[in-house]
């Protein structure tokens, strides 16, 4: 299915790391979602939309704790790739969360009927408060919303507003600009970053997906397979008379 004669670019943590020194050494802010941007100075708003696994996400926050940048990731509610409530995802995300990054909600058309009782969900799991959240799909931005959702930060159309160059890594291919080429030509950036591209070892975007697929997987053979354990050790004491 993905046998594709695809080029795909080079992402890894070293990159990523060079990336963001680069950016400070040019003598960029790194700015929150809250904040209001400044008419002069140079400004890169960094968020990342986590699609695929909070497992292959963890790195990349690390390396910003490290710079003393601060970036907002994006989970997904709607389990379809993940689920954002399993014991090693909740850890992982509070560990994020810990090391000062902002937490907000990746959504798509599939959630917008039960969004609002999966945002309190999420907010009554990992006790913080919801401020923003974005459309797994970034046309949905212009789409018009119903009026819950009116009510949170969408990135796209707020740094869209202030004219920030939209650079993204989607499909792990640029487009006109690299996230280097955009901290040469612009001073007001807002990145989009896909952090299981840069925190895998793969070179291939399949690959990736696959990798991340086999995270899944084996969390939940894993819970499976606890669970034979436990029945089985549930039959013994039934046979053995141990339970009535």
């Amino acid at each position: 299915m993905h046998k594709l004669n695809i080029i795909f670019d080079k992402f890894d943590t070293k990159i990523y790391s060079n990336f963001i020194k680069s950016a400070l050494n040019k003598e960029f802010k790194f700015i929150s979602i809250y904040d209001i941007p400044k008419k002069k100075g140079k400004e890169i708003f960094l968020r990342h939309d986590v699609d695929l696994s909070p497992s292959l996400c963890l790195k990349t926050a690390i390396i910003e704790s490290k710079f003393k940048i601060k970036s907002i990731y994006y989970f997904l509610i709607n389990g379809e790739y993940y689920n954002v409530f399993n014991e090693e995802n909740i850890k992982i995300i509070k560990k994020i969360s810990k090391l000062g990054h902002d937490i907000g909600i990746h959504y798509s058309s599939k959630d917008t009927k039960f969004l609002k009782n999966k945002i309190l969900a999420f907010e009554n799991i990992f006790d913080l408060k919801i401020k923003s959240i974005c459309p797994h799909d970034v046309s949905m931005s212009s789409f018009k919303k119903n009026k819950f959702i009116n009510k949170f930060i969408d990135p796209y159309i707020k740094f869209q507003k202030y004219d920030f160059e939209y650079i993204s890594d989607s499909g792990m291919k640029f487009r006109k600009y690299n996230f280097f080429d955009g901290i040469k030509k612009f001073s007001k950036i807002q990145i989009l970053c896909h952090p299981e591209i840069w925190n895998s070892k793969k070179r291939n975007l399949f690959d990736v997906i696959d990798e991340c697929k086999k995270i899944e997987i084996n969390y939940i053979n894993k819970n499976f397979d606890n669970f034979k354990t436990h029945n089985l050790s549930y039959l013994k004491s039934r046979i053995s008379g141990k339970i009535k």
